[in-house]
């Protein structure tokens, strides 16, 4: 679960770019928070 937070930011400049919309740091800290939480939460129930 190191790596995925790097790609997930990375994905999210991608989706800002193509909807010509920036995010605050604060906004893309708490995307990935949702993202990373829900992607751990998946791993440790498998």
């Amino acid at each position: 679960m190191a790596n995925p937070g790097g790609v997930m930011v990375s994905y999210f400049e991608w989706v800002q770019n193509i909807q010509v919309f920036m995010w605050d740091e604060e906004k893309v800290n708490r995307e990935l928070k949702t993202y990373m939480t829900r992607a751990s939460n998946i791993v440790m129930i498998i």
